[in-house]
Parts: C-alpha cells; structure tokens; sequence
C-alpha cells in the first residue's frame, strides 16, 4: 500500500482484507457464512464496554466517513490510529472487528512508510481501557499514546532483532542464542543467584 492512496485502497479492499481474515474461521465452523456477506444487519454489543455501537441502519454511511476522513488526513501516524479508533467505535462487522481494525491500522502504517506494530498481549488491558476511554468519554489521548508505545516497543524488539540476526550471521552469537544474557558457572546451591555475564 506504501505510495497508493490509503483511504481508495482501505475504501476498495476492506471487504476483500475481512474475508481472507475471518474465511478460515468459516470454514472451521467457528464463523456462520453469513459473517462474510458484508457489513452486519443487527445491532451488536462489545462485551465488558458501556460503548454501543452505531445501530446497522447508520454503518455504510458511518463508514464513508471514515474513507472520507482518513482521506483528509495528511499525516499517516494520525490516519492509521484514527482509522483504527473509527472503525472499532462503528463496530461494522457482527464479529472481528478488533482483529480488523488491528490490520487496517498496520496498513494506514504500511501506508505512510511505517512499520506494522503488534498489540502485545501485556498491554492488552491498557489498549483496551484506552479504547473505551475514547468511545466512551471522546478522549483518543490514551489510545494514541498506547500505539505510540505499542509502536516504539516493536521498533525496539526489531531492532534486537536485527542486531542477533546479524551476530548469528556473523558467528559472533550461536544459532540457537536469542539474546544477548550468557549464563556462566553451575545452578547456585546456597538459594544465591546464578552470575550472568552481558
């Protein structure tokens, strides 16, 4: 998507990007086919969450709002987590909403040359409450922040990543090594710690 239009590509493929998605869960029987047909018909609730999304009749144009907003967006940080935000606070699929959001999001970054991010599951609860807190109170602060975070942590992790990459491709670290930690001596036995060289 890096150098196409974001919001004709997420406009033209997001129907596309949710059946790849959730086919699989079609096929193994978790999914009713009627998932995949389009944007839900009924209203749907978001467990544990005071927000409740738009009613079915308002999605479609719900929806052509925020193609048109992340349109206007210049700036591709701002469109890739409004984009997200928007999409869950619509809620306009009856399941999978988050997943997708999740990958809409990657792609607004992927978009604006940024790398994908990963919501780790240790800041699940953050990511959630800050959700809420935009749906609910209208303050995406909390939520921008939490990707922000989300964001400079998997810049950090691949980074690490790299660096073992080319260390093992170096031979200056052992193929089976995935950090930078080398336990030395044997196991304590006095309840002390074990020394660790860095």
């Amino acid at each position: 998507m890096k150098g196409a239009d974001a919001s004709s590509v997420l406009r033209s493929e997001h129907p596309d990007w949710y059946q790849a998605l959730f086919a699989p869960s079609v096929r193994a029987g978790l999914l009713s086919p009627a998932t995949l047909a389009g944007y839900r018909a009924g209203q749907v609730y978001i467990y544990g969450s005071r927000h409740v999304p738009l009613p079915a009749h308002a999605v479609g144009d719900a929806m052509e709002t925020l193609f048109d907003l992340v349109a206007s967006e210049e700036n591709a940080a701002v469109r890739a987590v409004l984009g997200h935000f928007l999409f869950v606070y619509i809620h306009p699929y009856s399941d999978g909403n988050g997943r997708m959001a999740r990958f809409l999001m990657n792609a607004l970054f992927a978009g604006g040359g940024f790398p994908w991010i990963v919501i780790h599951l240790g800041s699940r609860d953050r990511y959630m409450g800050a959700l809420e807190s935009a749906s609910v109170d209208g303050d995406i602060k909390p939520f921008a922040a939490c990707v922000l975070e989300e964001m400079d942590a998997n810049r950090k992790n691949n980074a690490l990543g790299t660096l073992f990459g080319f260390l093992r491709n170096a031979r200056l670290m052992p193929p089976g090594n995935t950090g930078c930690v080398r336990k030395t001596g044997a196991a304590p036995t006095n309840g002390g710690s074990r020394k660790r060289e860095i």
